[in-house]
């Protein structure tokens, strides 16, 4: 997924680093995965570029392993609403299962 320069627009520039500082880039079908761990280089900017990946196509929860990275969209998701927060209300103590089948924003499940 290109990222929208108009947006981003330091994605636009290109800037020379020295080797010692350079990271390997994650091969693009990797672009998007739902757990870290999956990533070929799994360092900082990797995590980050795939945390954004993922943001911008409103999928705001990300794994690393047994962690869940949760990225605040700072807007309504359509995943979120009445209908999904009354099954989060109603399933008690089971709530997360509720909202894992209920949208494109839900966790990844994990088995």
């Amino acid at each position: 997924m290109p990222l929208d320069p108009g947006t981003y627009p330091h994605f636009a520039q290109t800037h020379t680093f020295h080797a010692s500082i350079a990271k390997p880039m994650n091969p693009d079908n990797l672009n998007g995965v739902d757990d870290n761990t999956q990533l070929m280089h799994l360092h900082e900017p990797s995590l980050l570029y795939n945390l954004r990946f993922r943001y911008g196509k409103d999928l705001i929860y990300t794994y690393t392993g047994y962690i869940l990275i949760a990225v605040n969209p700072y807007k309504k998701l359509a995943c979120y609403g009445e209908e999904v927060t009354c099954l989060s209300v109603t399933a008690g103590a089971d709530s997360r299962t509720a909202v894992i089948g209920a949208g494109c924003c839900a966790p990844p499940r994990r088995c």
